[in-house]
Formats: structure tokens, sequence, C-alpha cells
């Protein structure tokens, strides 16, 4: 048989258990690989697809393949090797401006300016923020007069945040 294609849904993720599925020919068995050690096997539907449920994640780096196989013709090559990182470390989140939690001002553009674990991504109330290579990112922030509540999350592939609160007061 012609070998599996299996999918999963993200490349990261906090989760302990996953499921996989994928599609291969009708009425074979195909068998699961995690880290080259086979963890099940499943039939086939009529579909051509297949669904392994409840696979757990070891913590770091796992690798999934899959091998069709029949009675009649043997083996399938491995299928394209899937790699899911399970990760339930939050990623690191520092304000270098403001570095307190509250503050007054009386400028009516703010520098935010902060660090993240390099490949994690940052949002200023669920706002989009530029991260370079570093993890550093400057976001120019237009206040309101009065008390403005922001809150910054840092983000990375798997999901984990890091969040921090700050309280900018702008008056004249």
């Amino acid at each position: 048989p012609l070998p599996p294609r299996i999918f999963v849904p993200f490349e990261a993720t906090n989760s302990a258990t996953i499921k996989i599925k994928g599609f291969a020919e009708a009425k074979v068995k195909v068998e699961l690989y995690k880290n080259e050690i086979s963890i099940g096997s499943t039939e086939v539907s009529e579909n051509g697809d297949f669904l392994f449920d409840k696979i757990d994640l070891s913590a770091g780096d796992n690798y999934f393949s899959a091998i069709a196989s029949t009675d009649k013709s043997g083996n399938s090559d491995e299928s394209e090797i899937i790699k899911v990182v399970y990760d339930t470390v939050a990623p690191s989140l520092t304000l270098t401006n403001p570095s307190e939690e509250s503050l007054s001002v009386d400028s009516i553009d703010f520098d935010i300016v902060g660090k993240t674990d390099k490949g994690s991504s940052v949002l200023i109330n669920n706002k989009i923020v530029k991260v370079d290579d570093n993890g550093d990112f400057k976001e120019k922030w237009q206040l309101t007069i009065g008390k403005n509540d922001l809150v910054v999350i840092a983000r990375d592939d798997a999901g984990n945040e890091t969040k921090k609160s700050i309280s900018i007061t702008y008056s004249l």
C-alpha cells in the first residue's frame, strides 16, 4: 500500500493529549509510531480516513509517523514525520517601559517597551505587536485623557501565556 498521511493541526501545544488524523487506502491497517516506537494501530475506514484518539505527549519534541500494511502486500514506506512540541512553560515577559504597574504621564504618546522569549508573540489590549528576532518589542501607544488600563500578553506557539497589567493615567 501507499504510505499513509497523518495530520496534526498544530506544531506545538500545552495539552498533554492530542488526536492524530490521517488518510490511507481504505481497509488497510495503519500503525502509529511516536519517536520510532509503535504506540498503536487502527483499521482505515471505507472513506480512507483514520483517527488515533488520546495520544499522550512527552515533554519537549514528539515525532510521529505511520506505516500502512495489508496481509497480502506487506508494509508501506513510512509516512512523512510530523513533529509536535509539548510545552507547558509560559514565556517570559519583561516590561522596561513602563517598569512600574501604574504611573501618570503628561504626553499623549507612550512607548511600551519590553522583551519576551524568542519566537513568542505579544499583544497589547489584543492588538498584535511586532516582536524582533531577539524577543524585543516597542509599541507607541496613544493614550486617552484619564486612566488607561493596558494588558500586555506574551504567548508562545503552544498557547502558554504570561500577562502583565499596567495602568497609565494621562493628564494635560
